[in-house]
């Protein structure tokens, strides 16, 4: 802190660095707890339409076995391709085609997850609950 005088104090220029530093940070942080909300909401939206809204006790396991990891993956792979940094208002066929192969790159990785499983069924468990029925 710096002091002009009795009583006057004023954020040094370090201090001023620092809280611009972590309310971007911060900002990040609710940007990003918010992507991972929305595609979490898609993702058990879409669950629960693919069952007409009543799935059996086998594939609400699975969902909630494999949430984390398709939500978590999908938004490192949407990050990757800068997706969250578009000014949506603005949107052209150029950022449609970054969410486009984002969007393939993501579902591409996950039907070789797929395909990949079925062999590890006997060896490995949990391998059982990626196998999402096509």
């Amino acid at each position: 802190m710096v002091t002009q005088g009795p009583g006057d104090v004023r954020p040094s220029r370090f201090e001023k660095r620092r809280q611009a530093t972590l309310m971007r940070s911060l900002g990040v942080l609710i940007r990003t707890l918010l992507d991972f909300t929305v595609l979490s909401a898609a993702y058990f939206g879409a669950f629960f339409l693919r069952f007409d809204a009543a799935p059996p006790l086998q594939m609400v396991k699975l969902l909630m076995f494999t949430w984390p990891y398709v939500v978590g993956f999908e938004l490192v792979v949407l990050y990757v391709f800068s997706v969250p940094y578009f000014a949506w208002r603005y949107v052209s066929l150029r950022e449609a085609q970054r969410v486009l192969w984002a969007t393939g790159t993501f579902t591409c990785a996950l039907v070789v997850v797929r395909l990949l499983s079925a062999a590890f069924v006997r060896e490995f468990y949990y391998a059982d609950y990626t196998l999402v029925p096509l």
